[in-house]
C-alpha cells in the first residue's frame, strides 16, 4: 500500500489517458508529472524511505490536487499483507510559498502510519491492470485555493460612483484592514465582484445612468481587460457555479446574463414584463447544489432559481435587500440596507435577525473560510466584521468613499507543502509497477476547506 497523486485542472478529465508513468527507479529527488498523470509518492523519501526528501512540482494549469491509496500489481509480500493490519494514516497539510512563481513544489516530507490498514479493495473505474485502487480515494488536498497562503489582500471591496463625482477604484484590505488601492482604471460604477477559481476578479461596471455596463476582468497581478459589453444593463451581482460560468444580475432590465468562461453570453432568467421576479435586483449566490439566489430591492424578496432556470420566491418581507452569501452550514445571509440588519435564513427558510447593531446601510456582504462575516456599510462607508455567533466589530473605517459589494480573496495558487508527519509502514516494499489516468472515483472532503481556514481566515 503506497500513496499516490494527480493533478487536475477545473476540466473533468477527458479523451485519452496520458502516458504510463514506469517508476522502476523510485529514489528521484525531484519529479514533474503533466496533467491528469497518476504518480507515485510513496513515503516522500529517496533510499526506500530512509534518504532525501523528494519533491514534486506541480504543473502549469493545475488547480486541484487528489491523493490517494493503492496496492502494487502482483505485490512479492508475506501471506496477509493486505488484510488484518489495523491503523491509521495522518496528513497534516501546512502552507508555504513556492520560491518562484513559476515552479511550485509539492514537498512530501516522510510518512505518518502506523500500522496501516491494507485491504484489498474493489477496483472502481480503473482501467489498468497494473494496479488495484480502494473504491474512493479521499480527497486530502482538494482545491489548491483551499490550501494556499493568502494574498496580501484578504477582501476587496468595490468604491466609487462617477455620478456623484467619486471615482471608481477596487479597494483590497489586508487582515489588519489596511487599505490598498487594487484597481482604479477600467472601471465605471462598480458594483459586483466575483473571482474564478484561478484568482482573476471580475467586476460588474453599472456605468452611467445612460451607460448600458460591462464586466472587467482582472488578473491577480491587477492587469484588466473587458469580459463582457453585451447582454448588460446595469449589472450589479456577479456569481460563479460550479462549471465556472458567471452570472451577472441586470437590475435595470430585470434580466440574468450568463457568460460561459470563454465570454459567451446568453440570458438565464428574466422578469415576465410586470415586475413580478425581477426588480431593482442586486445580490447573486449560489448554493452547494447550484441553485441561484438573487435579492429584489424594491420588492423585498429572494428568488431562487434552479440549474435549470425555474423560479420560485424563497423569502419575502426584507427591508431593501441588497448583499447575499452563504457560510459554511449553507445558511444563507442577506443584507437589508433599508432596516440596517442582517437577516440569517437556514436551508429550509426559517429566517432571523442576526445582527442589527454595528451596521449603517448595509450592502455587499461575504464570508470567509472561519465564517466570519464581512459587511460593506455604505451608510458610514466602513467594513464591519461579525463572528460566527454574531459579536461584531470595526474591521475597516477608512480607504472608501462609496463603497458597494465585497469578496473575500481567493489565495493565489503559488505553492503548496504538504508535510506527511511520522515514521515508518509496516511491511511496505515499493516495486516496480506502472499507474494509469483513470484509477478511481474522487470524493471531495470537509478537510480542504479547513486548510484554508487555518491557513486565511484566523489572520483576520
Amino acid at each position: 500500500m503506497f500513496l499516490i497523486g494527480v493533478f487536475l485542472d477545473d476540466q473533468e478529465p477527458a479523451g485519452a489517458a496520458p502516458a504510463r508513468v514506469d517508476f522502476s527507479n523510485d529514489s528521484f529527488t525531484s519529479f514533474s508529472p503533466i496533467l491528469s498523470q497518476t504518480f507515485f509518492i510513496g513515503d516522500g523519501l529517496t533510499g526506500t524511505g530512509v534518504g532525501d526528501v523528494q519533491t514534486f512540482n506541480v504543473p502549469a494549469g493545475a488547480t486541484r490536487l487528489f491523493l490517494g491509496f493503492a496496492d502494487a500489481f502482483n505485490f512479492q509480500g508475506p501471506a496477509g499483507t493486505y488484510v488484518d493490519n489495523g491503523g491509521t494514516l495522518q496528513v497534516t497539510v501546512t502552507a508555504t510559498p513556492a520560491p518562484e512563481p513559476s515552479s511550485s513544489v509539492l514537498a512530501l516530507l516522510g510518512v505518518g502510519v502506523a500500522a496501516l490498514r491494507r485491504r484489498r479493495m474493489a477496483i472502481v473505474g480503473l482501467t489498468n491492470r497494473d494496479i488495484s485502487v480502494s473504491g474512493v480515494m479521499a480527497l486530502v488536498a482538494g482545491f489548491f485555493a483551499a490550501m494556499l497562503p493568502c494574498k496580501a489582500a484578504l477582501i476587496y471591496v468595490s468604491d466609487g460612483d462617477e455620478l456623484r463625482n467619486v471615482a471608481s477604484r477596487v479597494v483590497g484590505f489586508d487582515a489588519s484592514g489596511t487599505a490598498t488601492v487594487f484597481a482604479d482604471t477600467g472601471l465605471d460604477n462598480p458594483i459586483g465582484l466575483a473571482f474564478d477559481a484561478s484568482g482573476n476578479l471580475y467586476v460588474a461596471n453599472s456605468g452611467h445612468s445612460n451607460a448600458t455596463g460591462t464586466i472587467t476582468k482582472f488578473t491577480p497581478g491587477g492587469v484588466g481587460t473587458q469580459f463582457a459589453n453585451t447582454l448588460l444593463d446595469f449589472p450589479t451581482g456577479l456569481a460563479f457555479d460550479g462549471s465556472g460560468n458567471l452570472f451577472a444580475v441586470n437590475s435595470r432590465i430585470g434580466t440574468i446574463a450568463k457568460f460561459t468562461p470563454g465570454g459567451v453570453g446568453s440570458i438565464f432568467a428574466q422578469d415576465p414584463g410586470d415586475q413580478s421576479l425581477l426588480w431593482a435586483s442586486y445580490g447573486a449566490a449560489f448554493d452547494s447544489t447550484g441553485n441561484l439566489y438573487v435579492t429584489n430591492f424594491f420588492l423585498g424578496n429572494i428568488v431562487k432559481f434552479t440549474p435549470g432556470g425555474g423560479s420560485s420566491v424563497f423569502a419575502t418581507g426584507l427591508s431593501n435587500p441588497e448583499g447575499l452569501a452563504f457560510d459554511s452550514e449553507g445558511n444563507l445571509f442577506v443584507a437589508n440596507f433599508g432596516s440596517s440588519t442582517i437577516t440569517k435564513f437556514t436551508a429550509g427558510g426559517v429566517g432571523s435577525i442576526f445582527a442589527s447593531g454595528g451596521v449603517s446601510n448595509p450592502a455587499g456582504i461575504a464570508f470567509d473560510e472561519a465564517d466570519n462575516l464581512y459587511v460593506v456599510n455604505q451608510g458610514n462607508r466602513t467594513v464591519s466584521k461579525f463572528t460566527p455567533d454574531g459579536v461584531g466589530s470595526v474591521f475597516a473605517d477608512t480607504g472608501l468613499n462609496y463603497p458597494t459589494f465585497i469578496v473575500v480573496a481567493v489565495p493565489k495558487p503559488t505553492g503548496i507543502v504538504l508535510a506527511l508527519l511520522g515514521v515508518g509502514v509496516a511491511a511496505l516494499r515499493r516495486r516496480r509497477f506502472r499507474v494509469a489516468w483513470r484509477t478511481a472515483v474522487f470524493a471531495e472532503s470537509a478537510a480542504s476547506g479547513q486548510a484554508k481556514r487555518a491557513a486565511c481566515a484566523s489572520r483576520g
